[in-house]
């Protein structure tokens, strides 16, 4: 269809998510290919194993990523190894290894990301400063792009909005912060007094580890009262707030380790929709289908009772369960 990937580049409507993905992944490996037997052929080192500790696995992760001429290594053979245990690694290891480490940075607890019950997505926690573990974070992601490995991990659409140079939108709070998405809705379209009704400032208050602070979202912003004539400047700095400013320095970092493995020319054939598709796979579990496709081997077959009882108890399983089964 396509004669070279320029064409595909100007064209890439016209390809489905499938198709780009499978596209990423066959161009992702022919470069692995290529730059494997140029190191051959110069006796150079043409892979690179990861090899960490399951208790020390940011920490020593962190460390080996940060080696210098690291990426051209990752982007021709990526392998890990975990300490003190003999599995080899074809495919499962490396799973496993991003399952465990996405795990640890992305829990609340650990305070890097925040996460949204409400929304089900993690956003970057400004008051966080372990810098080089956003970039860490960035670096995985393009990675498991690289190899193909689907992260249990969801954000809301300005992130991969901001990967793709998109512009944000005051919609895009919603899947963030979704009471203050609403309330700056209901600024918008008060039509009374908004001085008396809402009592705003020019300057956001918010806690950080147990203390109140506060910022002006302009010069002498506290001192500059929120009216029917300047609201809409208000929501257009806050919105800016949120999803610009108080992240500065971590969303740096944390593209900055993505771009290593992820180029911004290769990402424009996506749409921010089709590019969380590639990082975090469907969040529609179709088990149906799973078992409609399933082949079965030593003599078994969909009719065997065991196997029966199998599909029932798992069609049961909730959304939780059916991802921990996979």
């Amino acid at each position: 269809l396509f004669r070279n990937d320029n064409e595909l580049m100007k064209y890439p409507y016209v390809i489905n998510a499938n198709n780009k993905a499978k596209y990423i992944n066959i161009s992702n490996r022919h470069a692995m290919q290529t730059l494997r037997v140029q190191n051959i052929l110069r006796a150079q080192n043409s892979r690179f194993i990861l090899s960490v500790s399951r208790q020390n696995i940011i920490t020593e992760t962190i460390n080996q990523l940060s080696v210098d001429g690291v990426e051209n290594l990752i982007k021709q053979e990526f392998r890990v190894k975990f300490e003190g245990e003999d599995a080899i690694d074809e495919g499962g290891v490396k799973k496993e290894f991003f399952q465990i480490i996405t795990r640890k940075l992305f829990d609340p607890s650990y305070g890097m990301f925040k996460y949204s019950d409400e929304t089900k997505a993690y956003w970057f926690n400004e008051h966080s400063q372990d810098i080089s573990e956003f970039e860490l974070v960035g670096k995985l992601i393009g990675i498991a792009i690289f190899n193909g490995v689907i992260l249990d991990v969801h954000f809301p659409p300005a992130l991969y909005k901001k990967l793709l140079g998109l512009k944000l939108e005051l919609r895009d709070l919603l899947a963030i912060v979704p009471t203050v998405y609403k309330g700056l809705i209901e600024l918008l379209s008060f039509e009374g007094d908004v001085e008396s009704t809402f009592g705003l400032d020019f300057s956001i208050s918010y806690d950080e580890y147990g203390a109140t602070r506060k910022h002006a979202l302009k010069t002498y912003g506290e001192n500059i009262i929120v009216t029917l004539e300047n609201r809409q400047e208000y929501v257009e700095l806050y919105k800016n707030y949120i999803l610009q400013t108080s992240i500065k320095e971590q969303w740096e970092a944390f593209s900055k380790g993505f771009y290593c493995f992820c180029t911004k020319e290769t990402l424009k054939i996506f749409n921010y929709q089709e590019l969380e598709l590639l990082i975090c796979g469907n969040s529609e579990l179709d088990f149906n289908a799973l078992k409609d496709n399933a082949r079965y081997d030593g003599g078994f077959s969909p009719e065997w009772p065991t196997i029966v009882y199998f599909w029932e108890i798992l069609l049961q399983f909730d959304y939780e369960q059916k991802k921990k089964f996979l």
